[in-house]
C-alpha cells in the first residue's frame, strides 16, 4: 500500500469513528428528550386528574375517578393550545372532559375552564374550585 493510500485509509477510519460517535450522541440526546417529554406528559395528566377528582361536578356525575386518559385527536380539534380532552371513567359513570388548564407551579395545574360531556350528550360546565 502506498503512503497516499495509507493516509486516505487512516483519515477515512478516523472520519468514520467521529461520525459514529456523533450519531451515538445524537441518538442518546433523542432518547433523553423523549424520556423527559414522556415524564412531563404523565406528570401533567396526573396533575389534571388531581384537579378533576376534587371537582364537585365530576364527583356528582362520575364519582371517584377510576380511569383517565387523554384523547389526542379530540384535543387537536381545539384551536386553543391550553385545552385538553380526557376520557374519564368513574365509579358512577363516564364522560369526556375538555379543560383549559394553566401551570401553577411544578407540582400543580389549575383548571380555568372546563366542560363535562356525558354519554347522553348533555354538557355540564366545570367551574374551577375556589381556594
Amino acid at each position: 500500500m502506498s503512503a497516499m493510500q495509507q493516509s486516505n485509509a487512516t483519515s477515512t477510519g478516523w472520519a468514520m469513528k467521529v461520525g459514529l460517535a456523533l450519531a451515538g450522541l445524537l441518538l442518546l440526546l433523542v432518547i433523553s428528550v423523549g424520556a423527559l417529554a414522556t415524564f412531563g406528559y404523565f406528570l401533567f395528566v396526573d396533575q389534571v386528574e388531581v384537579e378533576l377528582a376534587a371537582n364537585p361536578v365530576i364527583q356528582a356525575h362520575l364519582g371517584t375517578i377510576e380511569e383517565l386518559g387523554i384523547d389526542l385527536m379530540a384535543t387537536g380539534e381545539y384551536e386553543d393550545d391550553n385545552v385538553f380532552v380526557f376520557d374519564v371513567t368513574g365509579d358512577r359513570g363516564s364522560g369526556r372532559v375538555a379543560v383549559e388548564s394553566i401551570t401553577v407551579d411544578a407540582d400543580s395545574e389549575e383548571i380555568v375552564w372546563g366542560v363535562l360531556e356525558l354519554p347522553s350528550g348533555e354538557q355540564v360546565p366545570i367551574a374551577p374550585l375556589d381556594e
